[in-house]
C-alpha cells in the first residue's frame, strides 16, 4: 500500500527479513521472514506433506502473475 514502507534489512542465501514501518510514524513495525523458494519448490513441498487444491495467488490478488514480489499459497490438508 502507500502508507505503508518496507525494505529488506537482512539478507542471506535463503531468507530475507523485511522490516516495515507506516509512513507517519517513527516506529517500525514487525521483522518479517521470507524465504527464497526456487519456481515450483513450495508446491511440491506442500503436495508432498499432504496438502491438495492449492491455489497460488500474487501481490495478494487472485490473479497470476509471475513477476509479482510476492506470493500466497491458500491450500487444505484433510485429516
Amino acid at each position: 500500500g502507500t502508507d505503508v514502507r518496507g525494505w529488506p534489512e537482512e539478507i542471506e542465501d535463503k531468507k530475507i527479513i523485511f522490516k516495515y514501518a507506516r509512513k507517519e510514524s517513527p516506529e517500525f513495525g514487525p521483522r518479517i521472514p521470507m524465504y527464497n523458494f526456487k519456481e515450483g519448490e513450495m508446491e511440491k513441498i506442500l503436495r508432498n506433506t499432504g496438502f491438495i487444491n492449492t491455489r497460488k495467488f500474487s501481490d495478494f490478488k487472485p490473479d497470476l502473475n509471475e513477476n509479482a514480489d510476492f506470493f500466497i499459497y491458500k491450500t487444505y490438508r484433510p485429516t
